[in-house]
């Protein structure tokens, strides 16, 4: 049992530190992940408004801290699920523009996402523990 703890654990922390680096690349080139992700958002007509811009430049900081929150342990299933759901639709979005790689490595990794959610009751070490 101690093992399908640790293992949890080891792969939480890994994708907590992915999303806190990759948000926090996205925060230092700010201004180029607005732009290109705007621009993508308008090849395939999804303009969202004149919100779309402002959205694009809060997507960074929110991984960021999502990525700590998850890294921590803290409100696990809940950051889990948001980053899930996120992710499939950041996967719908890569399909509609025939990007199906990249729609594919975003579909696999709401699957971690997801798996990783349901398995939520072997998440020992973490603040979650701490506050319940």
């Amino acid at each position: 049992m101690i093992k399908k703890e640790i293992g949890y654990a080891l792969v939480r922390v890994i994708i907590g530190l992915i999303f806190i680096v990759h948000g926090v690349v996205n925060i230092f080139s700010l201004s180029s992940f607005e732009e290109s992700t705007v621009s993508k958002l308008m090849r395939i007509d999804l303009f969202l408004g004149s919100w779309m811009s402002d959205l694009t430049l809060a997507l960074p900081f929110v991984e960021v801290f999502l990525g700590i929150f998850l890294f921590a342990g803290l409100m696990t299933k809940i950051v889990l699920r948001i980053f899930h759901a996120s992710y499939i639709v950041i996967a719908l979005v890569f399909m509609m523009m025939n990007e199906l790689d990249t729609a594919f490595f975003y579909v696999l990794l709401a699957t971690l996402l997801f798996f990783l959610s349901i398995k939520v009751q072997y998440n020992y070490w973490c603040l979650d523990k701490k506050f319940i």
